[in-house]
């Protein structure tokens, strides 16, 4: 006779499989999939507001600060500073671009909003990436529990399974020994096989009941280690598709990275040759030339608190910011033709309804192409003799031309220096009346100085400048029955 036990071995495992196949338990599953779904969710709700940086958002492009902000957000600001060759302050200030400019700032924008966004998506996907790192290793980590769990779980049904067949072949094997026992037995004996028949079925019968708990545990580890598998299996996948589309973005920002310094050039002449805001006439360019002027002088001589708007308000009067006639300075600081003054022959009589003094040549014509008399050169008007001494090299070119505004500004902010502090209005109209020996000279500096003051220029971090002019108020200078004064000791005679 064949024991039932021996009949459900062999289709063990089998049943086991189906009994694990049967259950569906999403619950790993079901948390990492609103995870990733709830990333996916504010990712998409965040788009429009986080495409761009703040600096992109924010951007208003006649703000130099604004324009600076936004390439230090694709880190690209030395770069920018680089291609304007602009004093650091100077990128600082709001502008007033014409047509034409402000089409060209409007295509930087473009260029530069390109590829914040790319930054952006990238800085968001390698954040996902991060999070997916993690979830990714502590997924691997409970895939291993459940895996061990179930080992653990299959080797004791393994056992629980060993222990019943053994039984069952003992008790099918004994089955004829008792029969025949039983045959010639008396009443002790038959109670004694009784109770071992019992006894075996006892222990096959609780035997069972563990082997039933056995196969529930192994299903449980089963459907934990399918669960952590799925898990696994998904964040995995997100991981390669976010390491494609990290690939893909790299490359874009690379081809817009090429787009934008292609542009610059044409971004940075635009920017740096429209005129500073409130302060007609006056380019970013030639503000430059005077801010490095205040910044070199701050260090080379800090007593004299010039302002780099006192150079700027006597440019102005002297040569129109390198602009005077029509002329239009270049980025390279230098005006599209020489600015040349009166000729000094004592004769001619400047703006300010002066004669001009009497200066016999001094540099052969090589500054101002005359042999005969000097004339003041460059945009801040210097005489030859003058420059001779006071000449200097403000953007370390190796060369101190007085056409150079650069080399001109540092030149009259040392000659200006020369008289003393500026800190108080008097040394002020004491070195601007030693630049042009005329009272309604120093009245006209003044007044230009005035509407310099609307000129704004944020703080900047690392960067000190003077104040913007002298403290208290600037009496005007008497100019009635001006002695004139025609010593040739000026740094100019008034351009004409």
């Amino acid at each position: 006779m064949k024991s039932p036990a021996h009949d459900l071995s062999p289709n063990l495992t089998a049943t086991l499989r189906g009994s694990v196949a049967s259950r569906f338990t999403t619950t790993i599953v079901a948390a990492a999939a609103l995870t990733v779904f709830a990333w996916g969710a504010a990712s998409a709700q965040n788009d429009a507001s986080e495409t761009q940086s703040a600096a992109l958002i924010e951007l208003n492009p006649s703000n130099g600060h604004d324009l600076e902000a936004a390439f230090a957000a694709v880190g690209m600001d030395a770069v920018w500073g680089a291609e304007t060759g602009l004093a650091r302050p100077a990128r600082s200030l709001s502008v007033d671009y014409d047509a034409t400019q402000a089409a060209q700032i409007d295509e930087l924008v473009s260029h530069l909003s390109r590829l914040d966004a790319t930054i952006q998506q990238q800085t968001r996907v390698g954040e996902r990436a991060r999070l997916v790192a993690i979830d990714l290793a502590d997924a691997l980590e409970v895939q291993r529990d459940a895996q061990i769990e179930w080992n653990l779980a299959d080797h004791h049904l393994a056992g629980i399974e060993a222990f019943i067949q053994s039984v069952a072949l003992d008790l099918f094997a004994g089955s004829g020994e008792v029969d025949n026992e039983l045959l010639g037995a008396d009443g002790q004996a038959l109670a004694r096989a009784q109770r071992t028949i019992e006894l075996r079925d006892h222990t096959l019968g609780e035997m069972m009941v563990r082997r039933e708990a056995a196969l529930e545990r192994l299903a449980a580890a089963q459907a934990e280690l399918d669960d952590a598998t799925a898990v696994v299996d998904a964040l995995t996948a997100e991981r390669d598709e976010l390491r494609e589309e990290t690939t893909l973005l790299l490359a874009d920002r690379a081809s817009f990275e090429d787009d934008l310094r292609a542009y610059l050039p044409t971004a940075a002449e635009a920017f740096a040759l429209a005129d500073v805001d409130r302060v007609s006439g006056m380019t970013v360019r030639a503000a430059s030339a005077y801010i490095a002027a205040e910044l070199t002088m701050a260090e080379t001589k800090p007593s004299c608190r010039i302002s780099w708007r006192t150079i700027a308000a006597v440019g102005g009067v002297e040569g129109a910011h390198g602009e005077f006639g029509g002329r239009t300075l270049g980025m390279d600081g230098v005006p599209s033709s020489p600015i040349l003054g009166l000729v000094l022959d004592g004769a001619n009589v400047d703006n300010f309804g002066d004669t001009v003094a009497a200066i016999r040549d001094t540099d052969g014509g090589r500054y101002d192409g005359d042999t005969r008399f000097d004339r003041a050169v460059g945009p801040m008007q210097f005489i030859p003799g003058t420059w001779a001494r006071w000449g200097a090299d403000g953007d370390g070119d190796g060369d101190d031309n007085p056409q150079d505004l650069d080399d001109a500004a540092l030149a009259a902010g040392q000659y200006l220096c020369n008289y003393g502090s500026h800190a108080n209005w008097a040394n002020w109209s004491r070195s601007i009346h030693a630049y042009n020996h005329s009272n309604a000279y120093v009245n006209s500096v003044a007044s230009r100085l005035a509407s310099m003051q609307a000129a704004y220029l944020p703080a900047i971090e690392g960067v000190d400048l003077w104040p913007s002019q002298p403290y208290g108020s600037f009496a005007p200078l008497p100019v009635e029955d001006e002695e004139d004064d025609k010593d040739g000791d000026d740094a100019k005679s008034d351009d004409s």
